[in-house]
């Protein structure tokens, strides 16, 4: 025989859940544990890669007031040394005929 139809008020139905991101999410869905912690791992490594060469690189640096500063790199002499370490000082030498052209040329400021 077939099942009576039920008497009485339709069940109610749950209403859709939105996807919240959460521990709760993670017990619900374990697949989504390697993305988080590869994306975790990721966003660590390059806000930790920005705060070394915020602070240990001379090539960057803060400007608090706005204004006419010359920049790092204007202020460096053609036989300056920038370098830690030096591997063959000889090939760091200004060269005599690139100096001359240099002259010759003039320079690219005004």
């Amino acid at each position: 025989m077939a099942d009576p139809a039920p008497s009485g008020p339709p069940p109610k139905r749950k209403p859709a859940k939105t996807f919240g991101f959460g521990i709760n999410a993670l017990k619900t869905h374990p697949e989504l544990i390697p993305v988080v912690v590869v994306v975790s791992v990721a966003v660590g490594g390059c806000m930790a890669f920005m705060g070394y060469s915020l602070l240990k690189k001379p090539d960057i640096e803060f400007v608090r007031r706005h204004g006419n500063i010359p920049s790092a790199w204007e202020s460096v002499k053609p036989d300056e040394k920038r370098k830690l370490r030096v591997v063959k000082p000889e090939l760091y030498k200004p060269i005599p005929e690139v100096e001359q052209l240099k002259r010759d040329i003039g320079s690219y400021k005004s």
